[in-house]
């Protein structure tokens, strides 16, 4: 996974207590973990506090973590999704108004440019949040988070071959949903 010594540096620091290693860990993974998490359960507080339970978990567990072809950022994922899973068992699904979905607006565009992106983004959220999980997953690992197929593979843990029949699939329901 955009594998780089940095991240492994900043593990190997972790692993022997260093309580710096673990906030960058934290800042050069956060932003990531996130936007992973939010795609799935599509509410601000519930993905602000799923996050926070990753890392929490990651930090307890980073002891445990040995590679064995597995790269630090594939666990961290792994962790992220089985703690959406139990979510998911534990909570019933809430629902997020379209003006709840995008809090940032585009400072540098017009007004009319930024009401029409707005929609579009708006309906590519409403179209996500219609597809089902496995192919919400692919969508948001692939073309949001920018994995390649064999790291969407590890993550996942399932063949490349998969990875790219479900990745077909999805984007072509996608694309029958938006009507493009």
């Amino acid at each position: 996974m955009r594998r780089d010594s940095t991240i492994n540096d900043l593990v190997a620091r972790a692993k022997a207590a260093d309580r710096q290693a673990l906030g960058e860990l934290y800042d050069a993974l956060l932003t990531r973990v996130y936007r992973f998490v939010y795609f799935r359960v599509n509410r601000r507080e519930d993905a602000e506090d799923l996050t926070e339970q990753v890392f929490v978990k990651v930090f307890e567990k980073i002891n445990m973590f040995d590679e064995r072809g597995i790269p630090f950022e594939a666990w961290v994922f792994r962790i992220a999704r089985n703690m959406i899973i139990d979510f998911y068992r534990t909570h019933k699904t809430v629902t997020v108004t379209l003006d709840q979905a995008f809090d940032v607006p585009d400072m540098g565009a017009s007004p009319e440019e930024c009401a029409e992106r707005a929609f579009e983004m708006d309906q590519v959220h409403a179209a996500l949040q219609s597809l089902p999980d496995s192919y919400r997953e692919i969508i948001v690992l692939k073309y949001i988070e920018e994995y390649d197929n064999e790291e969407i593979s590890t993550i996942l843990q399932k063949p490349v071959s998969h990875i790219r029949v479900l990745q077909s699939r999805a984007v072509q329901k996608l694309k029958d949903i938006l009507h493009v």
